[in-house]
């Protein structure tokens, strides 16, 4: 059974790039960390969208955005193809190679993806540390699945989200993962 570290918070609190502090850290310890994390689209300062980004490739695949095809999301065009094609392959050269594995975010968008939901279900069975983004609203099973198996839930908030990184990482290291 799988490690599995919660991250969770207000939407732009700060959840992504604490997450993307930590991944450094841990590249700089020499720590294999693989997977990926979502980050906004903007235009003239105002937010068009969502991209992946594949950690170990520095790859992008929009996720969703205000404009073209695909499942309606409030105001966002959900990119399952894109999510099918992405998620699985990065989880699975993930499980394959590296400790750490990092998904932001397990939420709503996200789920509308079978091959995601399955994906991540695959992990969640695995041995691996996983640092996981969950959406705070937890209503779907699989995000309820990996909150119950959390070692450790994180709420983000103004207050500490610039101490988090380094929490993460003492912890991951008191605990032996690396």
């Amino acid at each position: 059974m799988a490690s599995v570290y919660v991250i969770t918070g207000a939407p732009g609190i700060g959840k992504t790039t604490a997450l993307v502090r930590l991944t450094k850290m841990l590249k700089n310890a020499g720590v294999e960390v693989d997977g990926f994390y979502s980050v906004e689209v903007k235009d003239k300062g105002e937010r068009k969208g969502f991209s992946f980004v594949d950690i170990k490739t520095g790859d992008t695949v929009q996720l969703a955005s205000i404009s073209g095809d695909g499942i309606r999301f409030g105001r966002y065009r959900v990119k399952v193809k894109n999510i099918d094609q992405f998620v699985p392959k990065v989880i699975q050269r993930a499980i394959e190679y590296s400790k750490i594995i990092i998904l932001d975010e397990i939420g709503p968008m996200e789920l509308f993806s079978n091959s995601f939901r399955k994906a991540v279900e695959d992990l969640l069975k695995t041995d691996k540390v996983i640092i996981a983004v969950v959406h705070r609203s937890f209503s779907h099973d699989l995000m309820k699945e990996v909150l119950k198996s959390a070692k450790a839930k994180i709420e983000v908030t103004e207050s500490n989200r610039d101490i988090i990184p380094e929490q993460l990482f003492q912890m991951l290291k008191s605990e032996h993962i690396f």
